[in-house]
């Protein structure tokens, strides 16, 4: 029962959050509080390249297993700088290690957001923004774990 009200919480932070940032997000991040964002970032991309005079490249990055390449400090840092709100309740969330169990064995996981966290996609996108403001290429999307440069 316990999981379910946490899940609710977070749902609605996450709700919360989208609105915070979503301003912030634009126009960099397309995977967190874009109504088809994916299909936004494709169109934005494809019409970015038919328009690329001969020489530049594009490249798309897609980050193996990026949610759970963050530490948890580095997003409840992200938290405290752009959504201080939402940290008391981050905080309490991913603060200290998450116990994972595999059949007899136990897992201490202390990297990225648990796996079906609702805020799970605002706490990643949330903790790379600054990632992507500081690139310097023309073009530079983000939808979730998957770059376009």
């Amino acid at each position: 029962m316990g999981l379910t009200f946490r899940r609710l919480a977070s749902k609605c932070a996450s709700i919360f959050g989208i609105k915070r940032v979503k301003t912030s997000f634009s126009p960099r991040q397309f995977g967190v509080g874009i109504a088809g964002g994916c299909e936004t970032a494709v169109h934005c991309a494809r019409r970015f390249l038919e328009s690329m005079p001969a020489g530049p490249v594009m490249v798309k990055l897609d980050f193996s297993n990026a949610f759970n390449s963050l530490h948890r400090r580095d997003m409840l840092l992200a938290v405290k700088d752009s959504l201080l709100e939402l940290y008391p309740y981050s905080f309490s969330a991913y603060a200290y290690l998450s116990i994972l169990f595999y059949g007899p064995h136990k897992v201490m996981s202390n990297d990225g957001p648990q796996q079906g966290d609702p805020m799970g996609p605002l706490l990643f996108c949330n903790t790379i923004q600054p990632l992507l403001q500081s690139l310097q290429s023309e073009l530079h999307l983000g939808n979730l774990n998957d770059l376009t440069l």
